[in-house]
C-alpha cells in the first residue's frame, strides 16, 4: 500500500510540473496562487509530498484541468 501512495504521489507531482510549464509559469508563480510555499510546492513536484485531496482540487482549478488530469499517469509525463 505504501508503494502505491509513493507512486501516486510522483505521478501527481510529475503531472503538476508538466501542466505549470505547459502554463509558463514558475514555481514561485503556482505557489504563491495556490497560498502554499514554493518550497512545499517543490517537494510536491518531487513526489517528496502527498498533497490532500482539497489541494489537488486546488491545484486543478489553478491549473485549469481535472482532477483526473492530475491522477492519471501518462507516458507524455516525462518532464
Amino acid at each position: 500500500m505504501e508503494m502505491q501512495v509513493e507512486k501516486l504521489s510522483r505521478i501527481i507531482g510529475k503531472n503538476i510540473k508538466r501542466r505549470r510549464i505547459e502554463l509558463r509559469m514558475t514555481q514561485s508563480e503556482l505557489a504563491e496562487r495556490m497560498g502554499i510555499t514554493q518550497g512545499a510546492l517543490s517537494d510536491i513536484e518531487n513526489g517528496k509530498r502527498s498533497p490532500l485531496l482539497k489541494t489537488i482540487a486546488d491545484f486543478s482549478e489553478t491549473l485549469e484541468v481535472p482532477p483526473s488530469y492530475l491522477l492519471t499517469e501518462s507516458v507524455l509525463a516525462n518532464v
